[in-house]
């Protein structure tokens, strides 16, 4: 089963509320006929490329059971938009996400330990290290923007939400899915420093074994649907498809050694 247009369906951008300039893809939320979203183009000066991981990692962070904001894809739109980062008259089909009401990721645990579901921590980082996500935290490097604490009804616990993926599976200035060497890169993406003291043995091990259970007839329904405006070679399907079900056996097979540390030897 696919998550795009599961429970968040627009067909039509009634206004422009603001853009994102600053950020490299030029975001705009928008205001649709579901409500207020976020959308991105083809015409930013990024290119085709991130929609095409925004979709991919979308789909899959869904399929771990992570808390990944409503999306779909919205074809097209009467109302004319320009971008202001580059000047350009922009057209769909948009990557859409639905705004959430939730608050940044600070760095501490201020957030962390209201997490209702603390496991989604281990979760979350074997997600980043699978699409080499390196725009949340690497290498000391971190983005607060794109981690969210949601607010749950009723609850004063939190859910955990990732946000904007366009960087997953890119190497600096390109993919990395015809990279057959990246497949094995020993990095660890998105593990704060503040995420350390969450990191159980159960949570790490738990987050293997789900993507020990990949289909990698699913991770074909999820290529196969990314838009053809956004990927039109059958080729770069095919490579997606292979780096997605390569990297994810040789995270199952490392993971827990790189977050937990080497097994002790028997007897020690």
């Amino acid at each position: 089963m696919l998550f795009c247009d599961q429970t968040f369906s627009p067909t039509e951008i009634s206004r422009e509320i603001r853009q994102i300039p600053q950020s490299s893809t030029n975001p705009i939320e928008v205001m649709t006929d579901h409500g207020i979203c976020f959308i991105k183009c083809a015409q930013s000066p990024m290119g085709k490329d991130p929609l095409v991981n925004e979709y991919v990692a979308s789909e899959i962070g869904c399929w771990l059971g992570l808390k990944i904001p409503p999306f779909s894809i919205l074809t097209n739109s009467p109302l004319k938009l320009t971008l202001k980062k580059n000047a350009a008259d922009i057209s769909g089909p948009y990557f859409c996400s639905k705004k959430v009401d939730a608050s940044t990721f600070d760095g501490s645990d201020l957030y962390l330990n209201r997490l209702k579901c603390q496991q989604d921590i281990a979760m979350l980082v074997l997600f980043d290290t699978w699409l080499r996500n390196w725009d949340r935290y690497f290498e000391s490097e971190q983005n607060l923007d794109n981690l969210l604490f949601g607010w749950r009804a009723k609850s004063p616990k939190l859910d955990l939400i990732p946000i904007d993926h366009s960087e997953c599976l890119r190497s600096p200035g390109a993919p990395c899915w015809d990279m057959e060497e990246e497949i094995c890169d020993e990095a660890v993406y998105g593990n704060f420093p503040a995420f350390e003291p969450y990191l159980s043995i159960s949570s790490v091990r738990a987050a293997v074994s789900k993507l020990r259970s990949l289909d990698p007839g699913h991770v074909s329904e999820i290529v196969a649907a990314i838009p053809g405006a956004w990927l039109d070679s059958s080729s770069e399907r095919d490579q997606i498809h292979n780096f997605l079900v390569k990297r994810a056996q040789y995270v199952v097979d490392t993971f827990e050694d790189h977050i937990l540390g080497e097994p002790p030897l028997p007897g020690m």
